[in-house]
């Protein structure tokens, strides 16, 4: 058997090995690789299409060569321990097919090989020819997904290997897929097939859903990735933390005839007009399958409260044959108070089960916030998941990252916090201990902590995916932070009221580092003018272990190296007093 195959994204080997492993393969002779779009398109005559309605049709033909999955029709998608979103494919109303990993190999009970193959399709007369479907597919470990393409009844297939960049935030939903098959079907158009191959081994699975053959037109550009300069991208934006913005996109000719002067405009809307708008630089010619970037030379800042849409639109001289591809919109909101990386849209639940399956370990899962000027945070703000144990508790932890050690330090808490009924699927909004200054240039992460065991607890998260980097987990077992690619439900709250710093007229009192302590940590603190200083040190119980007298000191910075080797492990509280005035923080002692 003759394999060619084509890997899209990242490197992959051709020859991966699995129980059923596959020929070796060879890469093609210059077939256009794969695209993806936000939107369906219109345009192009259908020769061929299937939308699931009443099920897997009897034509296709569905063969599980190895493992305990196979390839289904549902309504509902993934079932299993882990879910994922079901697609939200165009006719996800009748249902779609599903590879459901997750629910039917728990824990790994064998290698997975299923194939899906759709009758013969007659292609003959029509010069240039794609595939088109929509997916929803999340990436676990080395789940491969995989369309093949045969004229001759599957004696010999070009492979087209999809989402190898795809990580666990997974593609769009849906992730509109076009692939370019005319030379793959040239040996014989009459007597074309498709299919869907899935590899895997416990992993989450694939959904797909109106499956089309399309004539391809002759120009055709479409937008993507379009985004604006910003480590992090924030749907929710506090007014006190807003930056300059540049916008761009990137745009590939999906037609079949060269563009030229291809250009990317972008305009901004505040709900009320246009308040913004500007033209990219212009690329000569955009070849047929090549992609490129494009941006903005000149940059945005928002300057009010509420909502902005931006829309981003390509252009070429020749008049596109599906305009419906050429625009991809965007959104932010400008708010008082409320910072937030996810998207608003509740996309699942998140929480670390442990190898029984029947509880959770400990683990923290966060959000990172860029505090671009001084701020003040009094809150913090969680969507806990529906399938949240009611009377399980959790808290938040404040951290900041110390670009020095290359370490999060802990600067504040909330206390715990236990679930009621009336918090499953809701938003909980939870104070800090001690309201907390918050330094311009810094990066801080808002994290929610789990002690674990048999009641659970889920956090929400959004639809969207995330930078690397901006949200991240922590197992609790390695004290290691590593990326998070789902956008979890986690705000943070600011406000630039000093009345609710009132005490910080006279001192302020810095959270101890580190923390949790080992043996030493120090408090910080300052003074605005000369005072009179002493500290009390107690435990979770109010019982006072230590106390601290500064005597008078001097305005300025000064601290307090405490010896905490003698404390048993546990919760302790430091309070200072200046001049009859008091401020309390929480430190942990291991």
């Amino acid at each position: 058997m003759k394999n060619i195959c084509f890997t899209l994204g990242l490197a992959l080997v051709c020859g991966f090995s699995f129980g059923q492993q596959k020929t070796p393969q060879q890469y093609g002779e210059g077939i256009s690789a794969v695209w993806h779009n936000n939107v369906a398109t219109e345009k192009g005559a259908t020769i061929f299409s299937e939308d699931f309605a009443t099920g897997i049709p009897t034509t296709w033909t569905n063969v599980t060569v190895s493992g305990p999955v196979d390839w289904k029709h549902t309504t509902d998608g993934h079932s299993g321990a882990y879910p994922t979103s079901a697609i939200a494919s165009t006719t996800s109303g009748n249902g779609w097919l599903i590879v459901d990993s997750d629910a039917d190999n728990f824990s790994g009970g064998g290698v997975e090989d299923a194939q899906i193959t759709t009758p013969i399709i007659d292609c003959s007369g029509f010069a240039q020819v794609k595939l088109e479907f929509q997916q929803m597919f999340r990436r676990w470990q080395a789940d491969v997904t995989t369309v093949r393409v045969t004229t001759d009844g599957g004696a010999n297939w070009t492979d087209f290997i999809l989402n190898t960049a795809i990580t666990q935030a997974g593609t769009d939903n849906p992730d509109y897929v076009n692939i370019n098959i005319t030379s793959a079907i040239a040996g014989d158009p009459a007597n074309v097939q498709i299919q869907f191959w899935w590899q895997g081994a416990w992993d989450y699975g694939w959904q797909i859903d109106d499956v089309a053959i399309k004539e391809i037109d002759p120009n055709d550009i479409i937008v993507k990735r379009a985004s604006f300069d910003a480590d992090v991208e924030y749907y929710q934006i506090p007014m006190s933390q807003t930056q300059t913005q540049q916008y761009h996109a990137r745009v590939q000719n999906i037609g079949y005839a060269d563009q030229t002067n291809v250009q990317l405009s972008v305009d901004i809307n505040d709900g009320a007009s246009s308040i913004f708008t500007g033209i990219s630089n212009t690329i000569p010619t955009l070849a047929v399958g090549a992609e490129d970037s494009l941006g903005l030379s000149i940059t945005f800042t928002p300057s009010s409260l509420g909502t902005y849409t931006v829309t981003y639109s390509g252009s070429q001289t020749e008049t596109d044959d599906d305009t419906t591809n050429n625009d991809k919109t965007a959104s932010f909101a400008v708010t008082d108070t409320v910072y937030a990386i996810d998207n608003g849209i509740y996309g699942g639940q998140w929480w670390n089960q442990n190898s029984g399956g029947t509880g959770s370990d400990p683990y923290e899962i966060a959000s990172l916030f860029e505090i671009v000027n001084n701020d003040k945070t009094t809150t913090t703000t969680v969507f806990v998941g529906d399938s949240t144990d009611i009377g399980a508790v959790f808290y938040v932890s404040l951290y900041v990252y110390d670009p020095v050690d290359q370490l999060f330090d802990l600067v504040n808490q909330t206390d715990d916090y236990v679930v009621t009924s009336n918090d499953l699927n809701n938003w909980v909004t939870l104070p800090w201990f001690n309201n907390e200054l918050l330094t311009g240039g810094s990066d801080y992460i808002c994290a929610v902590r789990h002690y674990g065991g048999s009641e659970r607890v889920f956090i929400g998260y959004g639809t969207n995916s995330s930078f690397s980097g901006t949200t991240l987990s922590n197992d609790g077992a390695s004290g290691a932070w590593s990326n998070q690619p789902r956008t979890p439900m986690i705000r943070l709250n600011v406000n630039q009221d000093l009345s609710i710093f009132d005490h910080e007229t006279e001192f302020l009192l810095n959270q101890n580092i580190p923390n949790p302590a080992k043996d030493m940590t120090t408090i910080n603190y300052s003074l605005n003018s000369n005072a009179v200083v002493s500290f009390s040190i107690t435990d979770i119980s109010g019982k006072e272990v230590l106390s601290v007298i500064e005597g008078a000191q001097n305005a300025g910075v000064h601290a307090v190296n405490l010896n905490t080797s003698s404390f048993s492990s546990g919760t302790y509280f430091y309070t200072i007093s200046v001049n009859g005035k008091g401020a309390t923080r929480k430190m942990i002692v291991e």
